[in-house]
């Protein structure tokens, strides 16, 4: 398993996602991340491997696997709207 550059962890962040979350949840995340500047996205990614305890996509993809971790990671997108 291999580490991910910013810009790809935050791609599949929302790629992991979509499947897991309603079209409006999606959208507004990808509205946040959009608007976010690079010091804003590094300090994200930051949160999400803390919260995740990786970098790794395989570990992510089965992190958002249950309810409680996609809030848990949502709470972590509310800190940048």
């Amino acid at each position: 398993m291999s580490e991910m550059t910013t810009s790809g962890f935050i791609s599949f962040v929302s790629g992991s996602a979509v499947g897991y979350w309603t079209v409006n949840d999606y959208d507004s995340m990808i509205r946040i991340l959009q608007q976010m500047n690079d010091n804003d996205r590094n300090r994200f990614v930051k949160e999400v491997v803390t919260l995740v305890g990786s970098s790794v996509p395989e570990v992510l993809r089965t992190f958002v696997q249950t309810e409680a971790n996609r809030k848990l990671l949502i709470e972590v997108f509310k800190k940048f709207c």
